[in-house]
C-alpha cells in the first residue's frame, strides 16, 4: 500500500494512473482497498496484480534431487557469505537457478 501511495503522491485530480504491482508476496494485494484508498485522488486509477506467491528458496535442501543438490551448494555459499549484500545475491541465484532447472526459466 505505500508503495502506491508512494507512485501516485505527486498526482492530482486531474491525471490517469496504471499501476502494476509486480515481485513476490507472501499475501496478494487486496486491490479492492487499494482502488477504495487512491481511486478518489485521481480522475482513473488502473490496478493490475501480477504479484506471485514468494517461495522458499531453500525448502529442497536436502532432496536426492537436482534442484537439493543445485540449492545444498549454494545455501553453504550463503551461510558463509560476509555481508547481506552477498546472502541477497546468492538467494537471488538460487531463485533464477532452480526457475531455469524446474521451469525452463522464463523468470524474468
Amino acid at each position: 500500500m505505500r508503495a502506491v501511495g508512494a507512485a501516485i503522491v505527486e498526482l492530482t485530480r486531474n491525471d490517469c494512473c496504471r499501476v502494476v504491482l509486480t515481485g513476490e508476496c507472501e499475501q496478494s494485494p487486496d486491490l479492492m482497498d487499494l482502488r477504495r484508498r487512491f481511486a478518489p485522488m485521481l480522475r482513473e486509477l488502473q490496478l493490475r496484480d501480477e504479484t506471485t506467491e514468494k517461495v522458499d528458496v531453500w525448502a529442497r535442501l536436502g532432496e536426492n534431487t537436482l534442484s537439493g543438490v543445485f540449492v545444498s551448494r549454494l545455501f553453504n555459499k550463503y551461510k558463509e557469505a560476509k555481508t547481506a549484500d552477498e546472502q541477497r545475491l546468492i538467494e537471488l541465484a538460487a531463485r533464477y537457478g532452480l526457475e531455469a532447472i524446474e521451469n525452463g526459466g522464463g523468470l524474468l
